[in-house]
């Protein structure tokens, strides 16, 4: 049975049923309380904003903020559980969804045997690995999709609604976000430096639900823009995976 953490907050009443349905896909599951700095008193607020902007040139926003210090939670509780070192723990987002809950019960084990964070979907499905590094997984019968693990281009990921990780990789992400500087998912600065075996699937087997809106991100600017620059982003992925 998989461990689960879902972040949730019961001011998200729109995510309310989504919550419902992770919590019958998971049994054992703990829900962590979200942080909105909104509504929950965080120590030096405006000192930690001013500090990410020296650090990184942009100021992280009350929702990435509350995020981070969700997530941290998360991981300081993980470094206190008795299992051992190869256990894995999920976390998902409380507008998370699970395609195929069948392969990922199958999978789940077998992932932490072999990586110590694990990415069951992120960017939104837009994650590349490199194809030296890909394998085929042997379907579980009662599925017909075709899946693959390996290690992913770390500027391919993004997002943090659906990951799992053990005690090692907790210890160095409370580590390495210790300083405020960069939000949670932006896991090519935040992995940049990590000695982690870090795994990901494709097709993702969580996916965010696209009935609800972001907490986090808001839309701004020209649509034809940003999906010009999600256009090129994937071009170029698909280009560096390829030839690694």
């Amino acid at each position: 049975m998989i461990k689960t953490f879902i972040v949730y907050n019961e001011l998200e009443t729109d995510r309310k049923l989504l919550v419902a349905d992770l919590k019958e896909c998971f049994l054992e599951h703990k829900v962590v309380k979200a942080i909105y700095p909104s509504q929950t008193h965080v120590p030096f607020l405006k000192s930690i904003q001013a500090i990410s902007q020296k650090r990184t040139g942009i100021a992280l926003n009350l929702a990435e903020i509350g995020c981070l210090l969700s997530h941290r939670n998360i991981w300081q509780q993980i470094i206190k559980e008795k299992d051992n070192q190869h256990q894995g723990y999920l976390i998902v987002e409380s507008d998370a969804v699970v395609s195929d809950l069948i392969q990922l019960d199958y999978q789940f084990e077998k992932m932490h045997q072999l990586y110590d964070l694990f990415f069951w979907g992120a960017f939104e499905g837009r994650v590349k690995l490199f194809r030296s590094s890909r394998k085929n997984i042997q379907t579980y019968e009662a599925t017909n999709s075709s899946y693959a693990y390996g290690t992913p281009l770390i500027n391919s990921l993004y997002c943090a609604y659906g990951y799992s990780l053990n005690k090692k990789a907790a210890a160095y992400l409370l580590s390495i976000t210790n300083k405020f500087q960069y939000p949670v998912d932006f896991w090519k600065k935040n992995l940049a430096q990590s000695n982690l075996n870090v795994g990901a699937i494709t097709p993702e087997l969580i996916s965010i639900h696209t009935g609800v809106l972001s907490n986090i991100q808001v839309t701004k600017g020209n649509h034809i823009k940003k999906w010009l620059l999600y256009f090129l982003v994937e071009i170029k992925n698909r280009i560096i995976v390829f030839f690694k």
